[in-house]
């Protein structure tokens, strides 16, 4: 869609198809000696040797970010409220690209200059003619040629040539047809030396503008099969980096696999993480001052979003991993849920008491105490149980909380455990997860832990 069409209807897609190949990409570049790693950064596209382990990419978040790019304004248009724009030099801080230099274009027809210089091109990757070079497998296989010996100029040149159609073909800029090579950017390769004085990231958003668009296209036809083309990846990463810090460059080599499927995860609004329909959208950005992306320069204050709750997940997991404490992982985060909820402005004192209320929680969990949750777990209805105590649904709701998706998400991969109340006194605790404001917890209690 544009961001003015309104919600496209996704339902009827039964099958995505993808042209990427991430598993491909870390693959073949995590083979390549320094010799080649050196190839590389030559000609400006170091960035991706940095690219990280990748088995493949959420083709249903894939899809509906790409139904969400308003190709006039060149943005993510998530609601009326989030919109997020982005250009050429996003491109460049996310896979580490050239983006500034001459632009990229296509053989003008009948100009005999521009085939002479194709010819080059072809000699490299060895076929006749662009028409030739059709496969992907074809051009891994210079890539992946072992040189005992040392490379010779006409090898090193055949390596820049094909380094580039790879990583355009499986990554940057895929096409719609499987195992299929674009070849309308082959002008550019045509002098190696000057491979990095080219504007590679127009050329990417150029190739996703159009993939988008063709996409909704489909949509609106109703076809019941689509194909995501272009880079998608990029996507990914300008939603995942909206509750990221952005301490590391290039961005792509922050998003693990498990990072992506944790983040399609966190972002979905409803449905099933393997359903054929799935909406997502429950992401909020970081504040404007630390995301170094298009879309927050220049955005005023009134403007600024509040950090999103997936900090707050990657800080529960790190403290538990240090502490080797898995079971403190529940409670842990729904007090900083409560705490974020209620607290909008971290003054010094909020924060004493959030810092107190983390440490008391793992030192207590780290010496056998075990905290009180209402019998049937954490999955069970709101309302009450058999003994008519308050479930813990019921109380979320209470709280508010309850309709987040990070809290219906996050929880069940937290911890996959049952918990029960402890068998000692009941008069512990007054609630099974009170406010901040009113928990009182005593360490010396958590010496006597509960069968």
């Amino acid at each position: 869609m544009s961001g003015e069409d309104g919600e496209l209807d996704l339902t009827h897609i039964s099958e995505i198809n993808s042209r990427s190949a991430v598993r491909l990409v870390h693959a073949v570049i995590s083979r390549f000696d320094s010799r080649k790693a050196e190839l590389v950064r030559s000609i400006g596209f170091g960035g991706l040797l940095h690219f990280p382990t990748l088995f493949q990419i959420n083709r249903r978040l894939s899809l509906w970010l790409m139904t969400k790019v308003d190709d006039a304004s060149r943005s993510i248009v998530v609601d009326n409220s989030r919109r997020y724009s982005f250009a050429k030099d996003d491109v460049a801080m996310v896979f580490g690209i050239p983006s500034t230099g001459e632009r990229i274009r296509d053989v003008r027809p009948g100009n005999a200059a521009d085939y002479e210089e194709l010819d080059f091109v072809h000699s490299c990757l060895g076929v006749r003619s662009s028409k030739g070079c059709r496969s992907i497998k074809d051009v891994q296989e210079i890539l992946d040629c072992k040189y005992a010996d040392g490379m010779s100029k006409q090898e090193v040149d055949a390596f820049k040539v094909a380094f580039v159609v790879f990583v355009m073909s499986t990554l940057l800029a895929p096409a719609s047809k499987y195992d299929s090579v674009m070849t309308d950017y082959w002008l550019a390769l045509a002098s190696t030396d000057k491979i990095s004085q080219y504007d590679w990231c127009s050329y990417v958003i150029d190739r996703l503008l159009l993939a988008c668009s063709k996409l909704k296209s489909d949509i609106r036809k109703k076809l019941n099969s689509v194909t995501v083309s272009g880079c998608s990846l990029f996507l990914h990463v300008n939603l995942g980096d909206l509750s990221m810090a952005h301490k590391e460059f290039p961005r792509c080599r922050c998003f693990t696999n498990k990072r992506l499927r944790f983040m399609a995860i966190a972002d979905m609004v409803s449905g099933e993480p393997n359903c054929n329909f799935v909406k997502f959208g429950a992401s909020m950005p970081r504040p404007a001052p630390e995301v170094s992306y298009t879309w927050a320069k220049g955005l005023p204050d009134a403007q600024k979003a509040p950090t999103g709750t997936e900090q707050l997940f990657d800080a529960v997991r790190s403290i538990v991993s240090a502490a080797n404490v898995p079971q403190a992982s529940v409670p842990l985060y729904v007090a900083l849920m409560l705490h974020n909820k209620e607290i909008q402005s971290f003054h010094e004192e909020q924060t004493g008491k959030l810092l107190d209320v983390t440490t008391t929680i793992v030192r207590n969990v780290k010496e056998g105490f075990r905290y009180s949750f209402p019998a049937g777990g954490l999955k069970r209805p709101m309302g009450t149980d058999g003994d008519g105590l308050p479930t813990t649904g019921s109380i979320l709701k209470k709280l508010q909380v309850a309709s987040s998706p990070c809290i219906s998400r996050h929880l069940p991969e937290l911890i996959a455990i049952q918990w029960r109340p402890p068998q000692p006194p009941a008069d512990r605790f007054t609630t099974c997860l009170p406010l901040l404001s009113t928990w009182e917890l005593n360490p010396d209690r958590a010496r006597h832990p509960h069968p």
